[in-house]
């Protein structure tokens, strides 16, 4: 009888799925903080600009979009562009008013 109490919550443990974590970027200024994050794949990055300067969150590099890649409106006053990374990943993202300015940041999905 112990065996079985102590096997079933175990078992139950390991076929729980993993919870997906949501991580924050706020900008401030001309920059993304954090500009990095390492995350997993099934997490949420929430982009918030509390600031009355527009900003937008524009997967790509060399201030180039990357078709097919995320890509929110411009956004200030506390406004959110969310999204859910479900694949595995390096997303480098910019912000396009601003990229010539080094608004950059990345995030890496494993």
């Amino acid at each position: 009888m112990h065996f079985k109490i102590t096997v079933i919550p175990a078992l139950l443990a390991l076929a729980a799925p993993a919870i997906a974590a949501v991580y924050q970027v706020r900008t401030i200024g001309l920059e993304f903080s954090p500009s990095t994050l390492a995350i997993k794949a099934g997490d949420t990055v929430e982009w918030t600009m509390p600031e009355a300067i527009q900003h937008d969150v524009v997967q790509g590099s060399n201030c180039q979009y990357q078709a097919g890649g995320f890509k929110s409106d411009l956004l200030s006053n506390g406004k959110k562009y969310i999204h859910v990374f479900k694949k595995i990943g390096t997303y480098p993202y910019f912000c396009a008013p601003h990229c010539d300015r080094g608004m950059k940041g990345t995030i890496t999905v494993s």
